[in-house]
């Protein structure tokens, strides 16, 4: 999970979707607080930009705070505290490490919002696992997140420019009613990558490339399922 849980392997969505929040009090958060939070890397990706735009919402929404879930390399973590300690936003920003995978969905449904400035995400992970737990994701239109949101319907997307970012950020912190719409559509389409549902559109390619190749011998067909079924168990 790239330095966002200690030693688990990724398994689906069947916690997310339905996981209890940790409790807002126990970690110092008040009920109004507008809690964004980020995870799955082992460095806040871009985190220049990222600080400056966590500051600037801060200054606009004082009830606006930033969880960062997860650890990594020692010089990164050095660098993120920098940022944190130089842009005077050890009030809106929290870090609580490296936490166990079968906490992370308790930690999520406690927030109102995902948000990550990466751009150099291939299959994103953290971002599926948000949507899962029904958090609207404040992202960039890029490879890897841009495929994965869809602007105005399961989060937010904004160019790679600090305003642009802010601003759309903003707005998803000021409008309630925008976060439940787009928290209700995200939990809805994580379910497109749910283990079950993706391996059985790869077990019908592959039995449609078994097929063209041995026409005659469709016994391999029955036993490429009977594998991933117990795969998938």
């Amino acid at each position: 999970m790239d330095g966002n849980v200690g030693g688990a392997q990724w398994r689906g969505f069947e916690e997310f979707p339905n996981a209890s929040p940790l409790s807002r009090a126990e970690l110092g958060y008040k009920p109004d607080d507008i809690l964004l939070v980020y995870a799955g890397a082992s460095r806040w990706k871009e985190s220049p930009l990222s600080s400056q735009i966590i500051r600037r919402v801060a200054q606009a929404i004082p009830n606006a705070q930033l969880l960062l879930i997860g650890s990594g390399i020692q010089p990164y973590e050095e660098e993120i505290r920098s940022l944190i300690e130089e842009m005077d936003l050890t009030r809106s920003v929290r870090r609580v490490g490296r936490v166990d995978y079968e906490k992370l969905p308790a930690y999520l449904a406690m927030c109102n919002a995902f948000v990550t400035a990466s751009v150099t995400e291939v299959h994103p992970l953290s971002v599926i696992e948000a949507m899962g737990a029904g958090l609207p994701v404040m992202g960039i239109h890029s490879v890897g997140v841009g495929d994965t949101v869809v602007d105005g319907v399961t989060g937010l997307l904004a160019t790679h420019d600090l305003p642009a970012f802010t601003a759309k950020l903003t707005r998803l912190c000021l409008d309630p009613n925008l976060r439940a719409q787009l928290s209700d559509s995200a939990r809805k389409a994580s379910s497109a990558y749910a283990i079950e549902r993706t391996t059985d559109i790869m077990l019908k390619h592959y039995e449609k490339l078994v097929r063209e190749s041995h026409p005659r011998k469709s016994h391999w067909s029955i036993r490429l399922r009977k594998l991933l079924d117990r795969i998938t168990q």
